[in-house]
């Protein structure tokens, strides 16, 4: 557990927040996620965004029970609010990346769903092309939280947990699903350096996190993306003697950076 300074931030940067329960009713949910950032602008309210699921029906669901199945989960993994930093960070990365998408709402959704992050390591551990069953999630989840999910939630869980993975682009396949390496973008690089800055790291330690690892490329790879997205005003980033400095000061306000209580 992190100490109460570092709980703190994490809280007011709306950064590894308690259980959202999100997968415990649906995904990650890439193209509702998809299209609602692109039907509305980046100005868009929390409550515009509510409004677009529920009344005006953007995402096209069949009943007004659909909606409201699909709203709240949606809703609450990904905040949809431009005061909550991980997602006004991730609709700016967004506009700005259309390649690095999957990752960013794959990562978006880590930070903000522990269900998510505890499913990590059992896919990420994964060599390319070896395949997971849902059964292997089931262990885990059994094992770690013996008395919390029965087994037909247990079993709608993994399935949902490994839809996501999917989702994103780590594992490939409906019937069986095997393990695929993804592609990683400048964007992604950014955000996976955001979430590691908040999370109290830094220097080389932002580029060996679980953000980082979620990317699937060596080390070297994503300092070489880091330096693009510098080059696109998103971080900065230094790199020499054997030193690396990277901070994502470009896509913080000056309230995010009096919290995080660094100079700026």
């Amino acid at each position: 557990m992190p100490d109460d300074d570092l709980s703190r931030i994490w809280s007011e940067l709306s950064f590894m927040t308690p259980d959202t329960g999100a997968h415990l009713a649906r995904t990650i949910m890439l193209a509702e996620l998809t299209t609602l950032l692109t039907q509305l602008p980046a100005t868009a309210s929390h409550d515009d965004y509510r409004k677009a699921v529920l009344v005006e029906n953007v995402l096209a669901k069949p009943t007004a029970s659909a909606r409201r199945h699909c709203a709240k989960p949606l809703l609450r993994l990904y905040g949809f609010d431009p005061d909550l930093t991980l997602f006004r960070v991730l609709r700016a990365l967004w506009d700005r990346d259309a390649a690095g998408r999957p990752l960013l709402a794959m990562l978006c959704a880590l930070a903000r769903d522990p269900l998510l992050r505890e499913s990590a390591e059992p896919v990420l551990s994964l060599r390319p092309g070896e395949s997971i069953a849902a059964a292997t999630i089931e262990a885990a989840f059994s094992a770690a939280h013996p008395d919390r999910f029965g087994a037909e939630t247990l079993q709608a869980l993994a399935s949902r947990l490994l839809s996501s993975w999917g989702q994103s682009g780590h594992l490939a396949g409906r019937s069986t699903r095997h393990r695929v390496l993804v592609v990683p973008t400048f964007g992604a690089v950014a955000y996976a350096v955001l979430l590691g800055f908040i999370e109290g790291r830094r220097g080389q330690l932002l580029f060996e996190s679980l953000w980082a690892r979620t990317l699937d490329a060596p080390t070297y790879v994503l300092l070489e993306l880091a330096q693009v997205a510098a080059r696109q005003g998103l971080l900065a980033f230094k790199k020499g003697g054997g030193v690396v400095e990277a901070d994502p000061w470009p896509l913080l306000t000056d309230r995010e950076r009096k919290v995080l209580g660094e100079p700026h």
